[in-house]
């Protein structure tokens, strides 16, 4: 009776499992309210109704009266309808956001700007509304932080800030023969708390210059840290308490059943820090699975024919991850400089990508099929030539296919991205 009544061990437990489970019950709040878009204000709402009064492909947001100050915790939230009716081979396709700030028009400034203030973002072909989740606040460009301005955060309560807002925003969508797409609402969100993982991204984008990172990345990671660092403390401060604390039981009669109860104690507050942190896991996989299934569901509509048939070979154009490798062409062609593609028959995925994601670069497609390379080489020489007379270059030349690469002593071969396939050159 005295061990059940005065055993120290015991008033411990129950003393830390209290501290444990305070803590953090504090940070999963925290966590909701900097880590998801959990509380929000909306800034712009632009319905159905208003969208299906422009016939037009640019969706134009005028923002003069309203002098949208930017913030990094911004984002759009997009409905958006994708339907392949033409039954041509396209499984996705690339939408674009544009945005001018007002020190844009003062300053006449419109080449960087063109080039900075925009964000693609992937979309699906599959015929179903989804609502797609624009992060323009993690863009550098979004709050003009950048090296060519020199405007930052900080300016906002200066009168830079009135230069810094934001004056219009336009949407703009692929024209695609056979591919119908529809957008069917649009919000510009703002976070009204301090959006941590958007900071974090933020950051990322402006060092490492990377274009999208999967907005639950993050948050995952920040998650798993934190239930890291609190099971490492929470074995740490037991183990020191029990090396502390010696209990005397004078019944011996009880000693298993005490001990085996201590132990469900100390483990308990463990099992549901595991529990807690599989099951938020759990729910950011949905994510991917679900956005998975509407990818397989895509390329299926796109390539219907050649599953039927069982030509697998036929199902997919480019590489595994093309944005990468469009990417990758964006960093190895200096500014000012436009491209040639050479590529068999007309693809469209690829030829609308790379036009779209690589803009303000002029891209030129050469049909290379039933060609020599004698042919291919005069008429590269040719598109060179005629865009020298109205001040463009065409001197970097990129070859998808091992197949179409042909040895020439007016090509020097720049870079390759892979060993069988996306090679680089430039006309001498």
């Amino acid at each position: 009776m005295f061990y059940k009544k005065n055993n120290p061990y015991k008033k411990m437990c129950r003393k830390q499992d209290i501290i444990f489970t305070l803590t953090y019950t504090a940070f999963l709040l925290f966590f909701i309210l900097t880590c998801t878009p959990a509380v929000t204000r909306v800034i712009i709402y632009y319905p159905q109704t208003e969208i299906e009064k422009s016939d037009e492909i640019i969706l134009n947001i005028p923002l003069e009266r309203s002098r949208l100050i930017p913030e990094i915790g911004d984002f759009i939230l997009m409905d958006i309808k994708a339907e392949n009716i033409g039954n041509v081979k396209y499984p996705s396709s690339s939408v674009m956001v544009r945005w001018e700030h007002v020190s844009d028009k003062t300053i006449g400034d419109t080449g960087m700007a063109e080039i900075n203030n925009q964000q693609t973002f992937p979309v699906v072909i599959d015929g179903i509304k989804h609502s797609y989740y624009i992060p323009t606040g993690e863009n550098p460009a979004w709050t003009q932080d950048s090296e060519s301005d020199g405007i930052t955060d900080s300016d906002k309560n200066s009168d830079v800030s009135n230069d810094n807002a934001i004056s219009s925003i336009s949407v703009e969508l692929p024209e695609i023969e056979g591919i119908e797409i529809k957008i069917s609402g649009l919000k510009l969100i703002r976070r009204l708390f301090l959006p941590l993982d958007s900071f974090i991204n933020y950051q990322a984008k402006k060092l490492m210059s990377i274009e999208q990172i999967n907005r639950f990345i993050t948050p995952a990671y920040i998650f798993l840290t934190f239930c890291l660092i609190l099971f490492l403390i929470h074995i740490l401060f037991y183990r020191e308490k029990l090396s502390n604390i010696s209990v005397k039981n004078e019944t011996s009669k009880n000693t298993f059943t005490n001990t085996l109860n201590d132990k469900k104690q100390k483990i308990l507050p463990i099992k549901i820090l595991v529990v807690i942190s599989t099951a938020i896991l759990l729910i950011f996989s949905l994510y991917f699975i679900a956005l998975n299934s509407f990818t397989i569901k895509s390329y299926v509509d796109s390539y219907r024919q050649y599953i039927l048939k069982g030509e697998f070979g036929k199902t997919y154009e480019g590489f595994y991850n093309f944005k990468r490798f469009i990417s990758w062409i964006g960093q190895k062609v200096p500014e000012g400089e436009n491209i040639i593609v050479l590529l068999r028959d007309e693809p469209v995925y690829i030829m609308s990508e790379m036009a779209y994601n690589l803009y303000p670069k002029d891209i030129k497609y050469i049909d290379v099929s039933k060609k020599d390379d004698k042919q291919i080489l005069n008429e590269i020489k040719e598109v060179n030539q005629t865009g020298k007379n109205t001040n463009l270059n065409y001197r970097y030349i990129v070859i998808i296919s091992r197949e179409d690469v042909f040895q020439s002593k007016d090509l020097e071969l720049i870079d390759k991205y892979r060993e069988n396939g996306g090679f680089l050159y430039k006309l001498k």
